[in-house]
């Protein structure tokens, strides 16, 4: 479920097995931060693969994105 802050998302009981992601992004004034929080609770193996590909996954699209796009949006 995705849910911007200006709503009230549905209540959710976190359960044993889920997956939950933290979003504490800032907004001030001009000036905008992200950070968040991707845990895995229990232990089903493909939950635990996925949480653990996370950051080179996210890597991987952050030197595509210097390497090709940074470059074009200046052009």
């Amino acid at each position: 479920m995705i849910s911007v802050s200006l709503h009230q998302p549905p209540e959710h009981t976190i359960a044993a097995d889920d997956i939950t992601f933290l979003d504490f992004g800032q907004i001030l004034e001009a000036w905008e931060a992200d950070f968040d929080r991707t845990y895995v609770l229990g232990d089903e193996p493909a939950k635990i693969a996925l949480r653990d590909a996370l950051e080179s996954v996210w890597e991987r699209g952050c030197n595509y994105f210097h390497a090709h796009l940074r470059h074009a949006a200046s052009a």
